[in-house]
Formats: C-alpha cells, sequence, structure tokens
C-alpha cells in the first residue's frame, strides 16, 4: 500500500504497479464511459487461491457498497498477494501498521473498505476508476494529484506523481508483480522474468501466467494458439501481433497486449506503451489474437 512504487534515481526510472491496471484490463473489456457496471469479464480467471476468497470479499463489498466492484477487488488481490499470503490485499499499511500485520479476513475487510473510501473520493473529485486502481498503492493523494490535472488517470501523470514523491530516491516495491515501463527496462532477447528483463513473447508470457493462462514462448507459438480476429474486433487483453519486424525465420515476428483504443503494452526497447495506428505498427500489423476457450 502508499507509495510502494517509485522513481528509481535520477534517471528516471521506476517501478509502478501497471500490472494491476494491465490484469484488469486483461480480466475486462475497455468499456467504462458509461461505468463499471458495463465493464464486462474477459475470460482470464484469476487464480483458486483468490476465488477461495470471493465470499469473504462479497461480505464486505457489500457491506461498505461496492457490491459491483468484486471482481476488481479480485483482480487486487490476485496482483497483492496470489490469494496465498494471510494480508491477503497487503492492506496493513493503509492502517499504520506493518507489512503483514492483519489476518486474512480482516485484510479482506480494510482492503474493502479502503478502496470504497477512494472510490467515493474518486467520485466527489470526479475522478476515474483507473486513478482509483493505481491509488490503492499509491495512495489516496494521487486521486488530487489527478483532479488537479484533467481528472483521468493517464501514465504520464503516474510517473510525474512518483517522482515528485520519491524524491529522487529507489523505494522497493515487496510485491514481484510490479515491472519497469517506459524509460525503464530494456528489451533483453531470451528474457522472460522481471530478474532478466523481457523480449516481446517473454512479456506476454509472464503476463498472461500472472493471470493463470499459459502461453508458449515464441509469438509465433502464441499467434498459433490464439483465435485469429481483426484487431478492430480486439479487447484489451488481446495480444496483438506483427510480421517482418526483423529476420526472425518466422512469419510472426512480435508480439503485444492490446490495451484498447489502439494502443498497446509491449517490450519494445524500452518496454513500454505502443500507438498502434503509427505508420510503422500499421505496416508491420498481422491482427489480434484472443485466448481460445
Amino acid at each position: 500500500m502508499k507509495l510502494k512504487t517509485l522513481v528509481i534515481g535520477g534517471s528516471g526510472l521506476f517501478l509502478m504497479v501497471f500490472s494491476l491496471l494491465l490484469f484488469v484490463a486483461i480480466l475486462f473489456s475497455d468499456e467504462q464511459d458509461s461505468g463499471i457496471s458495463n465493464i464486462h469479464y474477459g475470460g482470464v480467471n484469476v487464480s483458486a487461491e483468490v476465488l477461495a476468497h470471493k465470499p469473504m470479499v462479497e461480505k464486505y463489498a457489500k457491506e461498505y457498497g461496492v457490491e459491483e466492484y468484486v471482481n476488481i477487488l479480485l483482480a487486487i488481490i490476485q496482483v497483492e498477494s496470489g490469494g496465498t499470503a494471510e494480508d491477503v490485499m497487503q492492506s496493513s499499511e493503509s492502517l499504520g501498521l506493518p507489512p503483514n500485520s492483519l489476518s486474512t479476513e480482516e485484510s479482506i475487510k480494510q482492503g474493502v473498505k479502503y478502496f470504497s473510501e477512494l472510490l467515493a473520493s474518486s467520485e466527489r473529485l470526479s475522478v476515474d476508476l483507473e486513478s482509483v486502481i493505481q491509488s490503492y498503492n499509491y495512495g489516496g493523494g494521487f486521486l488530487g494529484y489527478v483532479a488537479n490535472r484533467g481528472n483521468k488517470y493517464t501514465f504520464e501523470l503516474a510517473q510525474s506523481f512518483s517522482k515528485e514523491y520519491s524524491g529522487g530516491e529507489k523505494v522497493s516495491y515487496p510485491n514481484p508483480i510490479a515491472i519497469p515501463i517506459n524509460g525503464g527496462w530494456r528489451y533483453v532477447y531470451g528474457g522472460a522474468s522481471p530478474t532478466t528483463s523481457f523480449d516481446c513473447s517473454g512479456l506476454t508470457q509472464w503476463t498472461y501466467g500472472k493471470a493463470g493462462i499459459n502461453l508458449p514462448r515464441t509469438a509465433q507459438q502464441q499467434y498459433d494458439v490464439t483465435q485469429h480476429i481483426p484487431l478492430s474486433e480486439a479487447q484489451a487483453g488481446d495480444l496483438v501481433f506483427f510480421h517482418s519486424t526483423y529476420n526472425a525465420g518466422s512469419y510472426i515476428t512480435h508480439v503485444g497486449i492490446y490495451l484498447g483504443n489502439n494502443r498497446m503494452f509491449h517490450a519494445g526497447d524500452p518496454i513500454g506503451y505502443a500507438d498502434l495506428t503509427s505508420p510503422y505498427w500499421q505496416q508491420h500489423l498481422v491482427g489480434a489474437g484472443r485466448i481460445k476457450q
């Protein structure tokens, strides 16, 4: 909790809770203009360990008036602990306690309560849901920061907030799912974990693995096991495939994760976001791929 993901040194590299936002993007399609009730389940499951906590999450979601956000709360658990830690929502710090001070039920009760408070603040400030999700880790101050800068979450706002409040010092993020973003880790051929950094298919394999989906290792193999659809039909969390980006000895040479609105997250150099309407990506675009049910 709090500001766990901050700038690393003066170079502007930082760790951010992007995977939580990305996981939610994978879990749900990107249809939020008319509210959370219109977000559709995207077919990617949280783990069995997380689902075991669903009844208790539902109990406290009802108590705090956030029943429609149960799936997002489960996604938070998936990212915070994978459902296996006792302080399953890592919510001790929101009470000013040392990490892992709460029992599982206490953690869920406090985590749901904290989320409901962030949500109420976001409604007063007219700030979007993505900012609430980010604030679960950054703290409620991020909502005011966003409210004063357009009321809508952007990567750039998260980055500037982390720079401003980190003092340029390296701050550890104890959850291993956090990954470096734009201007951070470089593309590493053969990389497939935060320890090694990533290549394109290593990033997609690792990210989907955190959501309980096992993908094969290479971009071509991932293309082969997905249902092929045009980009116009893609939903957040689908894969996006490209050809001839380099001489790889196969047709499919690059893959990214679709985020909606013609944007993807991928292991380029550096790892980060890309605009799919740019001439380069249009030239090499094959289409999207969806995990077969």
